[in-house]
């Protein structure tokens, strides 16, 4: 992990901190951010920065499950379904020993 990751980190525990007194306080969050000398702008800023932080972690994790969920030795699957003229095409995957060979029915 370098420095620049380090800070953000940094800051992103900072904010979580105070977003969770803001919490406690029970104070909205115009009269926090007021009291706390900080304009209400930047605290939907970070808090849309832990949001991000939060979903980019659970995709991270999910994924990680995802690929743990398959038996060793078994491998991802995908085949792409054809769609009506016009529309996008459909990537379908599973995970097993299906014997799918690339363009054949699966």
């Amino acid at each position: 992990m370098n420095t620049r990751e380090i800070a953000a980190e940094y800051r992103l525990s900072h904010w979580a901190k105070i977003m969770q007194d803001r919490n406690a306080s029970g104070l909205s969050i115009k009269a926090f951010c007021r009291a706390a000398g900080f304009h209400e702008n930047v605290y939907y800023y970070w808090q849309r920065k832990l949001r991000e932080a939060a979903c980019k972690e659970l995709a991270l994790q999910t994924v990680a499950a995802e690929k743990s969920l398959a038996p060793s030795g078994w491998a991802v699957c995908e085949t792409v379904e054809p769609s009506a003229p016009g529309g996008a095409n459909r990537r379908l995957s599973h995970t097993g020993r299906c014997g799918h060979r690339p363009g054949a029915a699966g």
